[in-house]
């Protein structure tokens, strides 16, 4: 339910912001095709693969879920949701003032959009923390992530589809650029995800 409303907010804040920004909304057919096939096939793989006990990540001593109460719930897909939003409108307007035309500027927003998202998938994982759980050396989620940026790839630098998309070839300056920002929307996961867990042993801790 997390993952389903984060992606809610994403559409939504993006459409929001480029409007409120750029007078006009990078939400194009390109973006939206190339959130679906990078984000959402991965991370649905990552999550089927959750209920494997062969891939499931242990859980370090003492370490207490994350109680996912209605705030909780709600909390977490809206801040990542939003997050996710100004980054990849910032993308967006970045690779427009380093020369990049509408092309690039749509390559620099899918490329943010999708990694931000898959990213920030990882940090809903079972409630646990990346850094706890080194997630990237996990086999399965590594498999995921390899995919993700395939697709990225593919969509983005591959000829004639990022024609038939709209989106252009962009610098490897631009293109790290655009991860670097896509990493903030799962850095902001965790500390909420601590900041919230912080709060809900307090009131044990209280009770």
């Amino acid at each position: 339910l997390q993952y389903i409303l984060m992606l809610q907010f994403v559409l939504a804040s993006v459409t929001f912001i480029s409007i409120l920004t750029e007078g006009k909304t990078v939400m194009t057919p390109a973006l939206l095709l190339t959130f679906g096939m990078a984000v959402c096939l991965p991370a649905a793989c990552a999550i089927v693969m959750e209920n494997d006990p062969r891939h499931t990540l242990k859980r370090p001593p003492g370490y207490e879920a994350l109680n996912l109460n209605l705030v909780n719930l709600f909390a977490i897909p809206f801040v990542c949701g939003v997050s996710c939003g100004i980054v990849t409108v910032l993308a967006y307007r970045l690779a427009g003032l380093w020369g990049q035309g509408g092309g690039g500027q749509l390559s620099a927003a899918v490329v943010t959009m999708c990694a931000a998202g898959y990213f920030v998938v990882l940090a809903f994982r079972q409630d646990n923390s990346l850094f706890l759980h080194f997630a990237f050396f996990h086999s399965s989620l590594t498999a995921a992530l390899c995919l993700c940026f395939a697709a990225i790839l593919f969509l983005v630098y591959a000829s004639p589809m990022n024609t038939l998309l709209g989106t252009a070839k962009i610098p490897f300056g631009i293109f790290m650029l655009a991860l670097g920002l896509s990493l903030v929307p799962m850095l902001i996961c965790e500390l909420l995800k601590y900041f919230l867990n912080h709060i809900d042993l307090s009131r044990k801790h209280a009770a």
